[in-house]
């Protein structure tokens, strides 16, 4: 391969040297025969008894006459046009590769560097990352790194450098390098909580009602520094509230959960997270309502968790945040308008099909209470499924495993088109000595009904056929 070559361009520059040499060999040629001629013009002075040249006139005493014709020499042209073909192509490759393997962002100030990465510039960045972790910055380049960290952690969207940017501020951060006031910006960024209700509600039905976290804060991928953190969420109050009247009391009085948590460790940007919760609704007359969360979030600092990642109970944050979320929905009458929507197209059941696998089935013994095995069964689809294929509408199943005519209730099966996702439901069964097993999957609305977002979903039954078991 012409990029596995390293010649020195010097000894390619004397290849050239040497076809042009050979070239001009071969043009200007060796003479042949011994007739007189102008050592000026050439011309055949054969049979002239003049002292000059009668073609051009050059006096032929003073610079001697020389003898035969001069004649080209096709195998010095050849060789060296070939000579000087192959050092040139060798000797601008040599060169193309000392051009383009240079690395300039060595030699570009600090603050180029900085520009650059914020345009996103790669190499810049990659740069940035060498010197402060060599320590060659200067505080006032490590000023601008801050700021411009800072801004695109906070931007609308994420780039694909804003995770090198946020690394950038975690080292800063544990070498004490920002401010009260930039750390607090850059604690408050790292964690956005957001809560979501199901916009129509059934009377009698749960609410359903989901909490959403996404991180913008350090990726543990290694390097001169920790860069793991600990994000906790613990629910202080999740209570209801008629729409109509925000500062009214709670409902009934009552506060629905507390405690509640969920953790997460190096997430970095892009991670999220989900809590699903689902609130009574009894006795709530149609009309507007709001879910009113109250939580806590606290983050821990790099490594408090050790290889585990959660920290020890008793671990204090190094950043704490109450936050209060809302969002509202209507309680309605049960009606078709506000039911779930049903696909009966049998082309999607088979779609669905192929981009949902099952199994393979594991087996696993129940020591202590009947019945004896516990059936473990797997779903995914998307990329995380082996045919890589999205559902092409949103599923809601109620899901059981059948054998020898005895079906098995395994649990439910909601998952959401054009996702990757997967999902281990169990089922405790009383057979141990077979090989293969069916899964049948048929619609549950109320499953949808439960979530926050599915309005439409397929209706039918699946069967996969004899789904492999694992001992």
């Amino acid at each position: 391969m012409v990029a596995s070559f390293s010649i020195s361009p010097i000894v390619a520059l004397g290849g050239v040297a040497l076809g042009v040499w050979l070239l001009r060999r071969g043009l200007r040629g060796r003479r042949f025969g011994n007739e007189p001629r102008c050592p000026k013009c050439g011309y055949n002075l054969t049979g002239t008894s003049s002292d000059a040249c009668p073609e051009c006139g050059a006096a032929t005493t003073q610079m001697g006459v020389v003898y035969g014709a001069r004649r080209r020499r096709p195998g010095f042209i050849l060789f060296g046009l070939l000579l000087l073909l192959g050092a040139g192509t060798i000797g601008g490759v040599s060169v193309y590769q000392l051009v383009t393997r240079a690395n300039y962002y060595r030699y570009y100030p600090g603050a180029w560097l900085v520009r650059n990465a914020h345009g996103g510039d790669r190499q810049a960045m990659m740069e940035l990352q060498r010197r402060l972790y060599a320590g060659s910055l200067s505080d006032s380049v490590i000023a601008m790194i801050i700021a411009d960290g800072l801004t695109e952690q906070s931007a609308a969207s994420i780039t694909p450098l804003t995770q090198d940017w946020v690394n950038l501020l975690e080292y800063l951060d544990q070498a004490g390098r920002l401010t009260d006031d930039q750390q607090q910006r850059y604690h408050d960024n790292i964690t956005h909580y957001s809560l979501q209700t199901r916009l129509h509600v059934r009377t009698g039905d749960p609410v359903p009602i989901a909490l959403h976290s996404a991180t913008r804060g350090p990726a543990a991928f290694g390097g001169p520094v920790t860069l793991d953190r600990w994000i906790e969420v613990s629910l202080g109050e999740l209570y209801l509230q008629r729409a109509d009247d925000p500062d009214g009391p709670k409902l009934n009085g009552q506060v629905y959960e507390r405690g509640t948590s969920a953790g997460s460790s190096g997430n970095g940007v892009g991670g999220s997270g989900y809590l699903s919760l689902r609130l009574p609704s009894d006795g709530l007359a149609p009309g507007s309502y709001r879910a009113v969360c109250i939580a806590d979030v606290r983050i821990f600092a790099a490594g408090a968790g050790g290889a585990t990642g959660q920290p020890p109970e008793g671990t204090p944050p190094v950043y704490t945040r109450k936050i209060k979320l809302d969002a509202t929905f209507d309680v309605v009458e049960p009606s078709a308008g506000n039911d779930i929507e049903l696909s009966t197209d049998a082309a999607v059941g088979t779609q669905i099909h192929d981009a949902l696998s099952v199994g393979p089935v594991r087996l696993i013994a129940r020591h202590k209470k009947p019945p004896p095995f516990t059936a473990m069964v797997l779903f995914q689809t998307g990329s995380a499924a082996p045919s890589g294929i999205q559902l092409p509408i949103d599923v809601a199943f109620d899901a059981t495993l059948r054998y020898a005519g005895t079906d098995f209730p395994l649990g439910r099966v909601v998952m959401r088109a054009g996702t990757n996702s997967q999902t281990t439901l169990n089922a405790d069964v009383d057979f141990s000595d077979v090989d293969a097993v069916d899964i049948v999957l048929r619609t549950d609305t109320d499953a949808a009904l439960c979530t926050t977002d599915i309005t439409r979903i397929w209706q039918g039954e699946l069967v996969f056929k004899d789904v492999p078991v694992v001992h």
